[in-house]
């Protein structure tokens, strides 16, 4: 019956059919209390908000991986950061998560740039 009336009110032009935009509401046959909106807004605002301090933190987490003496010592510094990654993840919305770091990824960086740091240094030696 629903679907009928809308199609008649498209023919008759009172209804512009055209693509929708934006996203539902979720949960919206529950019932909410009164300023829900605006404890979610606040909410995703704070995480927002979370995620751009971590964000900034992630360099640093990179700077200590670009130290690691060793690929142990490496692999220690990757699992702290995956567990500060975690408890940040907590603290924010879904869409704000931050992606772990993959261990194997950043071993083959540190690989690919110690090699290239160990060139800089035997150069260096060999001028001096």
């Amino acid at each position: 019956m629903v679907e009928s009336r809308i199609a008649e009110a498209i023919e008759r032009g009172d209804l512009d059919p055209g693509p929708l935009k934006g996203k539902p509401i979720e949960d919206l046959d529950r019932p909410r209390q009164q300023g829900w909106w605006a404890e979610q807004f606040v909410r995703r605002e704070r995480s927002r908000l979370a995620r751009e301090e971590a964000l900034e933190r992630i360099t640093s987490w990179r700077v200590q991986f670009w130290r690691a003496a060793t690929i142990a010592d490496l692999r220690v510094v990757v699992g702290q950061a995956n567990t500060w990654v975690d408890r940040v993840n907590r603290r924010l919305v879904a869409e704000d998560a931050i992606p772990m770091f993959e261990a194997d990824e950043v071993e083959r960086s540190w690989r690919s740039l110690s090699g290239q740091r160990a060139g800089v240094v035997s150069r260096r030696t060999r001028r001096g």
